[in-house]
């Protein structure tokens, strides 16, 4: 089952721009090394596998050509203890800890057998490309393993950035993020891995652009109106019928009073 984001996403790829470039961006997070444009061609240079991967809105399996992003920091020569975060055309955002990298395996998607290189596109479904990250294991929303696997299968990706995590998100864990409680603690993990995908810290960022408000905003509504934040995390078409938010029918009051703990340490 393909989340309701990617839904979302569709509708508005179909009215946007995709990516006019088909290399590489790569970026480096606290680091003097300047940033990269890596040619796709070059990709294919690195070790690229085939794999059978699950391609959303086709709702089908397509065999691909894939490079992991291990490769990807051979390449590069960066440690593999380092994270990553990947920004996509249409200002979505998905950060990759060191620990996911290494569990999952996560990989770049370069072309689909049987289309023209360059093109992530099947019938029916938005320009998926120029890069399309995901992982094999085959994770829903709601799994006990990782509540929102989907954050981490972004399409349209053109950039990333490499860093390790404190120079990625190392704010998110000082002054008042330093010494949190175990609820607080957990509404950060599921801000970082969900939220902050469409959500950014501030409106220079880091985080997705897909939504305005920021986390900041969100931190008014968690602190002052409960009620609401709580219903509209779960159904916010209950109040905005054609909102692009997704619904979490999974997230239970565990979940939503660690958000809400996480984000009233945020400073008004």
């Amino acid at each position: 089952m393909i989340a309701a984001i990617t839904s979302v996403r569709a509708e508005a790829a179909s009215t946007t721009e995709s990516a006019t470039s088909l290399d590489l961006l790569v970026e480096f997070a606290g680091s003097d090394r300047e940033p990269i444009t890596i040619p796709r061609e070059k990709l294919y240079t690195m070790g690229v596998e085939k794999a059978e991967v699950m391609i959303p809105y086709a709702e089908k399996t397509v065999t691909c050509t894939i490079l992991p992003v291990r490769k990807l920091y051979a390449y590069l020569e960066v440690d593999h203890s380092i994270a990553s975060a990947a920004e996509s055309y249409d200002g979505y955002y998905s950060i990759y800890p060191t620990k996911f990298v290494q569990d999952y395996d996560p990989y770049l998607v370069l072309d689909f057998d049987g289309v023209e290189k360059g093109s992530l596109r099947l019938e029916g479904t938005p320009e998926l490309g120029p890069f399309y990250i995901t992982f094999a294991a085959p994770l829903v929303q709601g799994s006990d393993e990782m509540p929102d696997p989907d954050n981490k299968r972004p399409f349209g990706d053109t950039k990333m950035t490499l860093g390790s995590y404190d120079d990625l998100l190392g704010f998110m864990y000082e002054g008042a993020f330093a010494n949190l409680d175990a609820a607080a603690k957990y509404g950060r993990d599921l801000y970082t891995n969900n939220c902050m995908s469409c959500h950014a810290w501030t409106a220079e960022g880091p985080g997705g652009v897909f939504s305005n408000r920021t986390a900041q905003i969100l931190s008014v509504h968690a602190k002052f109106n409960r009620d609401y934040f709580s219903k509209y995390i779960i159904n916010p078409t209950q109040f905005i019928p054609d909102v692009k938010m997704p619904k979490h029918p999974h997230y239970a009051d565990e979940e939503i009073d660690a958000l809400i703990a996480f984000l009233s340490k945020i400073e008004i």
